[in-house]
């Protein structure tokens, strides 16, 4: 039985210093070929991305809390691939992950070499749940 669902909108400046959001907005418009940047970025003074800053610090602080009270036994995460498992051939409506671990970093790896260590994140998965979901 689900009890709480909660959601969250993925970007990579997420978890980074908003002093660090104009360089990474870069790499991404370089990475997509070159595409043009949205015009509100011009109007994201150093003000501007602080206060965003403090806003998705809070928000992460509530969806935290609201967690950690519910105390579940599993959490379901949805999401999508980002071509990282999956390539643009092969990108299927829904997969399930049946492994026991799955890790990623915080933060994107701008500088294209390896990415920092600190910065890695692993959680057990329930496999078993996620086959009975597979089958």
């Amino acid at each position: 039985m689900i009890g709480l669902a909660l959601g969250v909108s993925r970007s990579p400046v997420v978890f980074i210093p908003p002093e660090e959001w104009p360089e990474t907005y870069e790499h991404i418009r370089v990475m997509l070929g070159g595409a043009p940047a949205p015009a509100q970025i011009q109007e994201e003074t150093a003000e501007v991305r602080k206060e965003h800053s403090q806003r998705i610090e809070t928000a992460y602080g509530v969806l935290n809390q609201e967690l950690k009270s519910f105390k579940p036994d599993t959490v379901l995460l949805i999401g999508d691939d980002n071509f990282e498992v999956f390539s643009g051939v092969a990108q299927p409506s829904l997969n399930i992950f049946v492994g026991e671990e799955i890790w990623g970093y915080a933060r994107m790896n701008l500088s294209g070499g390896a990415p920092d260590e600190k910065e890695r994140f692993s959680f057990r998965c329930n496999s078993e749940l996620a086959k009975f979901l597979l089958e």
